[in-house]
């Protein structure tokens, strides 16, 4: 893959996996409404994800015009490159926003778990913040952001230190959001099979995670890097949606619900849940949220 360098190859690629992108977002979107009739936050996330990264494929191929139509207008090409870039990372943020709804609905009575969802949230908001900002501060100040001699560059975003960053804050954070529901995951009382199939879809943020720092790479070393950058914010979006697909890991026709936590709920004289840390009714095929029920 890394030898396609032709406008129709990459094209062929960024559509290809941005339709399976929208395939797998609407699948989502059908299994939770089929089950409990609504969206919940995790689902308008992820459907923010397939808005920007429908926008960013439009706009690298209005950048891939400009290059192949000899326009030499430095200003067009460096809002294009900008517009491309900040909806590159829109993308990606709102996958990993997405994941962050999607923790804080299955683990939300966890005390521990609450106080690590905050802090992660803090420090993806943080990042997305530096790296927004940082984009239009490349040439000083923001007023001079398509000020291509002040730039000294036709193309943004060429300072190494800033690209480093972009990377830094970017994986830490996907191994956070990895972290989490891995630890999580030895205190659920669901058989191993399950453990197993539900860690591989947490655990695939190691692919965008390897895509990121290739394309770190090679726009370091000023070298092509289309390829690793369409790949990367497509399979973030798809990869955000897997976790709706539950039911493909278990090959059983009855769904068997298991609870999220050894710890069992304890119930007062009103009724109410003493334990923070009540368990959750987690079903195949959707990660539903329903707690147990109390005659």
């Amino acid at each position: 893959m890394p030898g396609i360098r032709t406008t129709e190859g990459l094209n062929a690629i960024a559509w290809t996996f941005t339709v399976a992108a929208v395939i797998m977002t609407l699948g989502r979107f059908a299994i939770h409404w089929r089950k409990n009739k609504r969206l919940s936050w995790d689902d308008h996330f992820n459907g923010i994800a397939l808005i920007f990264l429908v926008g960013y494929v439009m706009t690298y191929q209005i950048c891939m015009s400009i290059y192949e139509n000899g326009i030499t207008d430095p200003v067009l090409l460096l809002r294009a490159n900008i517009a491309n870039t900040v909806l590159f990372f829109t993308t990606i943020y709102a996958v990993k926003a997405s994941f962050l709804a999607l923790y804080w609905k299955i683990f939300e009575l966890s005390r521990g778990f609450r106080v690590a969802w905050i802090l992660v949230s803090i420090f993806t908001f943080t990042s997305f913040l530096a790296t927004f900002l940082s984009m239009f501060w490349q040439c000083g100040s923001p007023k001079y952001f398509d000020d291509t001699e002040r730039c000294k560059s036709a193309v943004p975003i060429k300072d190494p230190p800033v690209i480093l960053m972009w990377c830094s804050l970017h994986i830490v954070g996907d191994l956070l959001l990895m972290i989490i529901p891995l630890a999580l995951l030895s205190k659920m009382l669901m058989p191993i099979r399950q453990k197993i199939g539900v860690a591989m879809i947490f655990c695939l943020v190691l692919i965008t995670i390897v895509l990121d720092i290739l394309r770190t790479v090679f726009t370091l070393l000023d070298t092509p890097n289309t390829l690793w950058a369409l790949l990367e914010p497509t399979i973030a979006v798809i990869i955000a949606a897997l976790p709706s697909y539950g039911s493909l890991l278990t090959s059983t026709s009855k769904q068997q619900p298991f609870s999220s936590f050894l710890n069992t709920p304890q119930q007062t004289s009103a009724g109410d849940l003493e334990s923070p840390r009540v368990a959750y009714n987690l079903e195949m095929p959707y990660i539903s949220t329903r707690g147990p029920k109390h005659g």
